[in-house]
């Protein structure tokens, strides 16, 4: 992996340093020459190392398999007098483990309210859990690996980072406050009613599928779902209390995967037996079922899937990759521009249409167009059939402002970049472009976002929403003299550091690169870059196949930043019959994976949409929620409270308090509340 990564930095040097990159080129009429987005250095997600669970000494761990239900040590109130926290304890024994990574994430995308507690640090005491009286201080308990196993600096031998009397501990609280116990990833046992039949390594791939009884804790995996595990260790399993225990997750050759389980004393458990990380797929599609069941159903947070993606340059033409030198380089090999025609268009709206009948029910998919009114002009583009068609399409596409004519903003004065903005707004308005909004703007380059006077000039003429690229890291923008472009924390933007009233919303570039419009551009451009990374040439199924991953894990992480792409990718090729686009190929790779797996709902937004998310998600974040549950004989209710101001989603609950959003047949109230107020929620 090192030398990969070792190659592909010289590539990506050798390629970002082209002077065509940047320098405009040597045509005289408007065209796009672009700073790039920064090459994914390693283009596929990342890999973390599973590990097989090792055998942990017998008195370092709790076992309660074959025993009577204990008497719980625990003076809580009775069932029904009890105040009990809508909040999860996550219990790892280092940190460090792929798992713990895995389930943290899960529940920070979410914006699970949780308690992490590393075992190897921090004694788990009782007074962490209850205060022994009538308040609980957790909905349920995460162990992101069973049994905590590590190994004692002391001893150097592998044990349980949980002494037995922490254990029991545990045990006593989860029966006095009615806590679900999930094992994120353990190993079958007696415990929970399960025989090991086999394991497997990370370098097999096992297919696993939901069994019936599964299907109450995960109604949104598709109905034939076939779950690829790999890259992953885990542990197959039979089933040897079926009084007790019920198979959830099997693989393809009938053994369990995952499996609920009822004690003797009425605890109620989950574990499930396949290793997983932030990155992979079955960790994904597992994690809301999770943590919707060890929450009972109820908890702080959402989660949904969008597919926003911004198609940049329309109407004017991009500089295009030279495959006979392998670069874009004007100086060296002249100047080649392409732009598409009134034809892709149409292709591109009838792929669309058929697009939009595949995807799981509810969804609400459209593509949007970043334009440059320019392009518009027949002195400068002869060709007015691309105009036509996009005008004919109509309420088919939404529209973005990209300024007149893509001139980098960095060194333009007021009055120039107000221009720009303000052209366009006035080209949309005299089209009636669907969708488009003055207050959303793409910079070209994302440029301006440093430069005062452009700030100016574009908050002057109404813009207060502007992308920026989530490549550009800090250690990015620190080498090219502007400012970081990704997002700061899961699904928050940033305020622009030189204008507060604009909003930078991070988008995601693609391996499809601004300057292909074919499957030979894209297929050779990809291998010039990544050749020395992979070994060899990928095919352009290949690429697609990989790149598009990043898209599938977008939409199975809840990802709302938009998807960066340009004109050029809407090129369309007739392929064996039918039309086909770089552009179409990998969304729908992308959407084709997610639906086969789970049935929720996907959604396109606004650019104006996406930064009212974002801005409530961090406002969300910073305003300390938190929830109870309280128990008033038969009656419930939720007391929800704040140290600062903010909408909290409430998965789970469908109130009147707040505006309810039916998602998968899921509601999610958004609550909102102000710094040092109480909301009561009646169930």
């Amino acid at each position: 992996m090192q030398m990969r990564v070792g190659w592909v930095l010289y590539t990506l040097l050798a390629i970002v340093s082209l002077p065509s990159c940047a320098d405009p080129p040597a045509a005289d009429r408007p065209h796009a020459a672009h700073v790039r987005s920064e090459p994914r250095r390693v283009p596929e997600l990342a890999r973390l190392e599973s590990r097989p669970l090792r055998p942990l000494l017998p008195e370092t761990v709790a076992s309660t398999a074959g025993l009577p239900p204990p008497v719980s040590s625990t003076h809580m109130a009775a069932a029904g007098k009890r105040r009990i926290d809508l909040k999860l304890l996550l219990i790892t024994a280092t940190g460090d483990e792929p798992s713990y990574l895995a389930a943290r994430s899960a529940m920070d995308r979410i914006g699970v309210s949780y308690t992490a507690l590393i075992a190897a640090t921090t004694p788990l005491t009782p007074a962490l859990l209850s205060n022994n009286l009538n308040t609980c201080y957790y909905r349920g308990v995460v162990i992101a690996v069973g049994g905590l196993g590590f190994k004692d600096p002391q001893t150097q031998l592998w044990g349980s980072a949980f002494t037995a009397e922490e254990w029991a501990a545990l045990a006593d609280y989860e029966r006095a406050c009615s806590a679900r116990e999930l094992v994120w990833y353990g190993a079958p046992s007696a415990d929970y009613g399960l025989a090991l039949a086999s394991d497997f390594a990370s370098n097999e791939v096992v297919t696993a599928q939901v069994t019936s009884a599964g299907k109450g804790v995960f109604p949104y995996v598709a109905a034939d779902a076939a779950i690829q595990i790999h890259d992953s260790f885990g542990y197959k399993s039979t089933v040897t209390d079926q009084t007790a225990t019920t198979a959830l997750v099997q693989s393809d050759d009938g053994f369990v995967l995952a499996a609920q389980h009822l004690g003797l004393d009425g605890r109620e458990a989950l574990i499930v037996t396949v290793d997983s990380n932030p990155y992979l797929l079955h960790g994904l599609v597992w994690e809301y079922g999770l943590i919707s069941w060890v929450s009972h159903g109820v908890f702080l947070g959402k989660k949904r899937a969008y597919l926003s993606p911004q198609i940049d340059d329309v109407f004017i033409s991009d500089d295009r990759w030279n495959t006979t030198s392998h670069r874009n380089n004007v100086e060296l090999d002249g100047q080649d521009e392409f732009r598409i025609t009134g034809p892709d268009i149409d292709n591109m709206v009838s792929w669309q249409t058929a697009f939009r009948a595949k995807l799981p029910a509810g969804s609400q998919y459209i593509t949007a167009l970043a334009f440059n009114g320019v392009g518009t002009d027949v002195a400068e583009y002869p060709d007015e059939s691309l105009l036509t068609q996009a005008l004919a399409a109509g309420g088919e596409l939404t529209w973005l402002n990209h300024t007149w004519d893509h001139e980098n903003f960095d060194p333009l004065a007021q009055d120039a970049v107000h221009d720009e903005v303000t052209r366009n707004c006035d080209l949309a308005t005299q089209h009636n472009l669907n969708g488009f909004a003055c207050a959303e703007l793409v910079s070209p380059d994302m440029s301006g976002l440093t430069s005062a006077a452009a700030m100016l000039g574009l908050v002057d003429a109404g813009a207060r929403y502007v992308v920026s690229d989530t490549s550009i890291t800090a250690e990015v923008a620190a080498t090219r003299g502007t400012t970081a472009g990704d997002n700061p924390s899961f699904n928050v933007g940033r305020i622009n550091t030189i204008d507060d009233r604009v909003y930078q919303v991070p988008r995601h570039p693609t391996s499809i690169f601004y300057d292909v419009a074919t499957r030979n551009d894209e297929v050779d451009e990809y291998n010039t870059i990544y050749r020395g990374y992979w070994g060899r040439d990928l095919s352009y199924d290949e690429i697609i196949d990989t790149d598009a991953t990043f898209g599938l894990h977008y939409l199975l992480t809840g990802d709302i930043d938009p998807v960066m792409w340009h004109q050029t990718n809407l090129y369309s090729e007739l392929i064996d019959g039918t039309s086909h686009s770089l552009f179409s190929d990998w969304v729908e790779s992308a959407a084709t994976r997610y639906s086969r797996l789970v049935t929720f709902p996907i959604r396109t937004l606004a650019q104006r949409d996406i930064a009212a998310a974002m801005q409530a998600r961090a406002a969300f974040d910073a305003c300390g929620a938190v929830a109870t549950y309280v128990e008033l004989g038969v009656a419930r209710r939720i007391e929800l409270r704040a140290t600062g101001t903010c909408v909290v989603p409430m998965t789970g609950v469908s109130s009147r308090a707040g505006k309810v959003d039916l998602y998968g047949g899921v509601p999610t109230t958004e609550l909102a509340i102000t710094a040092g107020a109480t909301k009561v929620i009646r169930l």
